[in-house]
């Protein structure tokens, strides 16, 4: 399926939350990340 983030960009992301020494760890997108709320639902960014 279609995604914004490549695989590259996960492995930094999820690396950079666990290297991440911060009380709080955030992720700010100008892109809403939702999930699918039913099935057959593909207009989001987070279908999978």
């Amino acid at each position: 399926g279609k995604t914004i983030w490549g695989a590259k960009q996960k492995q930094w992301l999820f690396r950079s939350f666990e290297e991440s020494d911060a009380t709080f760890r955030l992720l700010i997108s100008p892109t809403p990340v939702v999930g699918p709320d039913r099935g057959g639902k593909n207009d989001n960014h987070a279908n999978a």
